[in-house]
């Protein structure tokens, strides 16, 4: 993957300057995370009285990045409004959407948090009286602003059951906090993005299986349309069987992470080819968001998913 080097200074000159302890706290990370968990509940009521649309738009933030199956991925409320309003328009306005968290956490600062779980959803095609139950899962990624937490980053994927409760071993279940740094939001972004480029780099270098055993923190999980994969062990079980002609390829595109250094986020595009080296070469393209817990050992993945997409358009 291209490097540009005014980045990777930029990156390094970050990491170095902000190695003491920031002063700022809102609140301690019990309260932080009591209500970010009132808010993951309130969102979805708000989706299951007001429905899947407007019910999430209301808890959105206004630049809010969402990642839908089979979709691009979407940025502004405004565009998620258009594609959803889209998307619902051939069902009858009862449409109800519940959310059934799972675990979540906050940064040290209390300004970044992220909630996961579950969902089911019940909606009717209009001209018709036969209700539609469906499961899927969901990450998303919060942001507080004053004391009101927004949803800034929404990933959801398929499922065909709900989840069953999470292992005893389960470590993110009940938190896992991550190194504090000196408040320096958009540097902390940055060192993310250089941090997921890096585990891109290596899934290309020396295969998937390595790379994610690399970087995975020991709490990591991966949540897939079909379960979630818990611990570094349960990641690389996940991750396990690459062969040379395979090959996971990824770019991040954008990020987020909290002032205090501790967590940010990832979104990007992603290609798994096939009979790599072949005549028979092809890739399924994808979309990702990850979840990144600074440990001290550098940013490491907590918490990673993604879906479908479009393929990339013809050269």
């Amino acid at each position: 993957m291209r490097r540009h080097v005014s980045l990777l200074a930029t990156a390094f000159l970050a990491t170095a300057a902000i190695a003491g302890e920031g002063e700022n706290f809102h609140d301690n990370r019990g309260d932080a995370r009591a209500s970010l968990f009132r808010a993951d509940t309130q969102l979805s009521r708000a989706m299951t009285y007001a429905g899947p649309v407007e019910g999430f738009l209301r808890n959105a933030a206004g630049d809010v990045t969402y990642l839908h199956p089979g979709q691009e991925i979407l940025v502004s409320r405004g565009n998620v409004a258009a594609f959803l309003k889209t998307a619902y328009s051939e069902y009858e306005s009862n449409a109800s959407l519940g959310l059934h968290r799972i675990a979540g956490d906050v940064s040290v600062d209390g300004t970044l948090g992220y909630t996961f779980g579950w969902l089911d959803e019940t909606r009717t095609k209009k001209g018709t009286t036969v209700v539609d139950l469906s499961y899927g899962r969901y990450l998303a990624v919060w942001r507080r602003q004053g004391r009101e937490w927004e949803v800034e980053t929404y990933l959801r994927l398929g499922g065909s059951a709900p989840l069953p409760p999470p292992p005893a071993n389960a470590l993110i279940v009940d938190g896992e906090p991550g190194v504090k740094l000196r408040d320096a939001a958009d540097a902390h972004a940055l060192t993310a993005t250089v941090a997921d480029g890096r585990f891109a780099d290596s899934s290309l270098a020396q295969g998937y299986s390595v790379a994610f055993d690399k970087f995975a923190a020991d709490a990591a999980i991966a949540i897939t349309a079909g379960d979630i994969w818990w611990n570094r062990a349960g990641v690389n079980q996940a991750f396990a069987g690459w062969t040379p002609d395979q090959s996971l390829r990824w770019h991040p595109l954008r990020s987020g992470a909290a002032a205090s250094g501790d967590l940010a986020w990832t979104v990007g595009h992603g290609n798994f080819h096939f009979n790599v080296g072949t005549p028979t070469e092809s890739k399924s393209p994808s979309k990702y968001l990850t979840v990144w817990l600074r440990t001290p050992a550098g940013w490491r993945f907590l918490i990673d998913g993604g879906n479908s997409r479009p393929a990339d358009p013809a050269p």
